[in-house]
């Protein structure tokens, strides 16, 4: 699709949320080509849902023996491994086990009984899983891995990487709401990004100025869940958090990509709760961020002063700064 001020946008689905590609290029169309083989190559990779990616492969050969895979396959693995130690195990690669347990089957959606649920945990442990140059091993049977935390950023950096490499201009890739921006706006302001709203769908919490940054990442609990009456079964398990602390149910990472993802994600940050997001923060003084409790308070570091706009609503939301020093 082609508008007046020349921005080519092109729309797709994969792995497991809508994909957008706009370039602002000031002559004749960009192929995107390259773009959605990096999002196809890394979601054939890292799918739990099909039987023929090579995580699957990975599963099925659990405590049996290692698999040979593709190198990017390794790069995904061992930046999750990085983000698993980093948090502690909060952000567990190998969670598998446990998220597989909730799904639908014939149109009904099956609960996993308490002892399903013990039994599964008593699989997820990073520090079991091996990764090569070119290998990986489960150490043992019926572990799994979920790479739904991190492959799509993987591919979002892949693809912001490629688009500058073959001179795509000013764009911006959007994976589910996780967004890069490639080079200068035209009108060189900086890019203004919005924030999806936890609680009011198709609605928005915040704009972001970019004016430092190029990559806003967001996790919430809204994105993929189970319901089941009136229980809602998020895709992100949450620990229990103590009162000083608070249930988050929305994280957005701002920042400037490099060339290793973060050690750190939103839903790492919203697993381990208010207390813990910033103590992680504290450590990484090149990632802003905007968090959103149950509560309807929002936290946000102090390098977003004067760059973030609280879109205001009927129910007005309490905004705090967090002061990295004081954490």
């Amino acid at each position: 699709m082609t508008t007046a001020e020349t921005c080519y946008v092109e729309s797709k689905h994969g792995m497991g949320t809508f994909l957008r590609v706009m370039s602002f290029a000031k002559e004749g169309t960009y192929s995107f080509t390259p773009i959605w083989d990096i999002f196809g190559n890394v979601e054939y990779l890292c799918s739990r849902f099909s039987s023929d990616s090579q995580l699957s492969l990975i599963n099925r050969m659990a405590g049996k023996k290692s698999v040979h895979v593709d190198r990017n396959l390794v790069k995904i693995l061992r930046a999750a491994q990085r983000i698993s130690a980093f948090t502690d195990g909060i952000f567990d690669i190998t969670a598998g086990a446990v998220t597989g347990l909730w799904h639908r089957e014939s149109g009904k959606i099956r609960i996993p009984a308490e002892t399903e649920q013990i039994n599964a945990r008593s699989l997820v442990n990073y520090q079991w899983l091996d990764v090569s140059d070119s290998e990986v091993f489960l150490q043992k049977a019926n572990m799994k891995l979920d790479l739904g935390g991190i492959a799509k950023e993987f591919a979002l950096h892949a693809a912001a990487a490629k688009a500058e490499e073959t001179g795509m201009g000013a764009a911006i890739i959007d994976a589910g709401g996780d967004i890069c921006t490639v080079g200068a706006k035209p009108n060189n302001r900086a890019w203004r990004i919005g924030i999806q709203h936890p609680r009011r769908e198709k609605s928005l919490l915040a704009s972001v100025v970019l004016q430092n940054w190029d990559t806003v990442e967001t996790s919430g609990d809204y994105k993929r869940y189970i319901k089941d009456g009136d229980k809602v079964y998020s895709h992100i398990f949450s620990e229990e958090v103590n009162d000083e602390g608070g249930k988050l149910i929305s994280a957005s990472l701002i920042y400037k990509r490099r060339d290793d993802l973060l050690p750190i994600n939103g839903t790492a940050l919203i697993a381990g709760g208010l207390a813990k997001a910033k103590s992680f923060l504290k450590m990484l003084p090149r990632v802003e961020a905007i968090l959103v409790t149950d509560a309807m308070q929002v936290f946000m570091t102090e390098g977003l002063r004067g760059y973030v706009h609280i879109l205001p609503y009927q129910a007005r939301h309490q905004t705090f700064i967090i002061n990295r020093r004081a954490c």
